[in-house]
C-alpha cells in the first residue's frame, strides 16, 4: 500500500480516498474540479489499495461473483491508513481544542460580572484569613491561586486532602474570614460541604464556577461565572485560569511596593539556593 499526495500541501482541507490503479490517473483532474467548484485549496491523500477483495473486507467470505474469495484485511488497511494520516489528525485535534478554549474565554468575557469581580478583590483585602479550596481537577487552580495570593498577602491557606481532614484545617473559621471555592462539573461533594460549613460559621464565600445554578454558586455571597465546556474527557481549565490570573494581578496592583519587595527577596533566595537555572553567560554552554 502506498500513499499519493495531490493538491496544495499547505491546505487545511484534507480529503482521503482509497484508490486503485485505474483511479490514480484521474486524481489530479478530480482535485482541480473540487478546487474550481469550491474556490478552495485542498490536498488529497490517495491510499492505493492493491487488492480490494482482500484489503476492504472485515472478515473472510467465499466468492460471490467470480472466483476470488474475500479476505479479512480491512483492519490492517485501517491501521495503515491511520499511520499515514496521524499527523493530520494530531494537527486537527490541536486546532479544535484551541478553538474550544478560545470560545471558553470569549464566553467568559461576556458572562463575568465585573462589579462582582471588584467586590471579590475588595473582600480579599478585607478578610482576616483566606481559605482556598478546589478538589479533583480544580486542585491545580486552587494551588496556583493560593500560592500567588499568599506571596502577596501572607494570610492565605489552600486546604485539601492530607494528613488532616479539610474541616480540621478550617476549624477556626468565622466571621471576617473569606473562603474561595473552585469547582466545575462534576462538582466535588467535599467542596460543596466545605462551603456550607464556612457559610454556617459566618464566613464570606466566593465561588469560581460555571453557572449561577451550580451548587457552589448557590452557597456563595459572590460568584464569578466562568465558561468551562469540555470538548472531551479532559476538563478545560483555560478560562478559569485566565480569571484567576486577573484576580492575582488585580490584588497585586494594589500592593505594588510590598509585592516588589517580596519578589526581590525571593529572587535573592532563589539564586543563593539554586532554585532555578541561571545562565549568566547567556550562551549554549552547559
Amino acid at each position: 500500500m502506498k500513499l499519493y499526495k495531490y493538491g496544495n500541501p499547505e491546505s487545511d482541507i484534507v480529503l482521503i480516498e482509497p484508490v486503485g490503479d485505474h483511479n490514480l490517473s484521474e486524481i489530479p483532474n478530480q482535485v482541480e474540479r473540487i478546487k474550481t467548484n469550491t474556490k478552495k485549496e485542498i490536498q488529497m491523500l490517495a491510499i492505493k489499495v492493491d487488492n480490494w477483495n482482500q484489503e476492504l473486507s472485515p472478515w473472510k467470505a467465499p466468492a460471490v461473483f467470480g472466483k476470488e474469495a474475500f479476505g479479512d484485511g480491512a483492519l490492517n488497511l485501517l491501521n495503515a491508513s491511520i499511520n499515514f494520516i496521524s499527523n493530520f489528525i494530531i494537527v486537527f485535534v490541536c486546532y479544535i481544542y484551541f478553538l474550544a478554549d478560545m470560545e471558553n474565554i470569549r464566553a467568559t468575557m461576556e458572562k463575568i460580572n465585573y462589579s462582582t469581580f471588584e467586590d471579590v478583590v475588595n473582600n480579599i483585602f478585607e478578610a482576616k484569613r483566606i481559605y482556598i479550596i478546589g478538589l479533583r481537577s480544580s486542585m491545580a487552580l486552587a494551588e496556583f491561586l493560593g500560592f500567588y495570593l499568599n506571596v502577596i498577602l501572607q494570610n492565605v491557606k489552600t486546604v485539601g486532602y492530607g494528613i488532616s481532614d479539610i474541616f480540621e484545617e478550617m476549624i477556626n473559621i468565622g466571621e471576617g474570614d473569606l473562603v474561595i471555592g473552585i469547582g466545575f462539573p462534576r462538582y466535588a461533594n467535599r467542596t460543596i460541604d466545605v462551603l456550607s460549613f464556612a457559610q454556617d460559621r459566618g464566613a464570606t464565600i466566593v465561588a469560581l464556577t460555571d453557572s449561577i445554578i451550580s451548587p457552589l454558586a448557590q452557597r456563595a455571597d459572590y460568584a464569578l461565572i466562568v465558561q468551562s465546556n469540555m470538548a472531551s474527557f479532559v476538563d478545560s481549565l483555560v478560562a478559569p485560569l485566565s480569571v484567576i490570573n486577573a484576580l492575582i494581578i488585580a490584588v497585586g496592583l494594589r500592593q505594588k511596593e510590598s509585592v516588589s519587595t517580596t519578589f526581590n527577596s525571593l529572587e535573592e533566595i532563589w539564586k543563593e539556593y539554586n532554585v532555578y537555572s541561571y545562565n549568566h553567560n547567556n550562551d549554549d554552554e552547559f
